[in-house]
């Protein structure tokens, strides 16, 4: 073989790495997005069967949950209900970390990711959901049963959409409030938790 054949070779062998390579990224960024569009409608599932425990609970007694393993067993009847079928982890962070959103007269009313993500999804959530469409990061996903806060007078005055971004306190692991984290929906209440459940 020639000199100018083996050169002709090789540059044909670098543009088929090239071209190879191209399409394994390629079809790595495509697998990477369907594999968060699954764990969106995963989180979507969870955060809404937290959101149904949740109200559920407060509708048997006109009281919010300490925490969430009381949704497993609600032991303020002769016979303990059963709101939620078992805990579910956060599937954008993996971890059963979830954001705890505090209730007006106490106990929890609501959860959220921690994950700071920027959502795939922008649209066509169900109606329950339908603040989503605004949020910046998972964490804006918001499960609040806003029903049972309104029909129970729970709702604090001044909660709403807001064309600027509400003010969020927390509170962290140990309990002390943390007043960094900014809501971008407008719909988020006053005071809510990030203690993991």
């Amino acid at each position: 073989m020639s000199a100018g054949s083996r050169g002709f070779t090789y540059i044909g062998f670098l543009i088929f790495i090239a071209i190879a390579g191209a399409g394994l990224a390629a079809y790595a960024e495509i697998a990477s997005h369907a594999m968060r569009r699954e764990k969106e409608a995963e989180l979507l599932f969870r955060g809404n069967a937290y959101q149904a425990a949740l109200a559920s609970y407060y509708r048997v007694g006109q009281v919010w949950p300490q925490s969430l393993e009381q949704l497993l067993e609600d032991k303020r009847f002769p016979m303990s209900v059963r709101h939620l079928r078992k805990l579910y982890r956060d599937p954008m962070t993996g971890e059963a970390d979830w954001g705890l959103i505090d209730a007006p007269g106490g106990g929890v009313m609501g959860i959220y990711s921690r994950s700071e993500d920027t959502p795939i999804k922008t649209a066509n959530f169900p109606s329950a959901n339908a603040a989503f469409e605004k949020a910046w990061t998972y964490s804006d996903w918001k499960f609040v049963d806003y029903g049972s806060i309104i029909s129970s007078s729970l709702r604090p005055e001044g909660w709403g959409r807001d064309s600027h971004h509400d003010h969020i306190g927390s509170r962290n692991g140990d309990g002390r409030e943390d007043h960094s984290h900014h809501s971008p929906t407008g719909l988020a209440p006053p005071v809510e938790n990030s203690t993991p459940k």
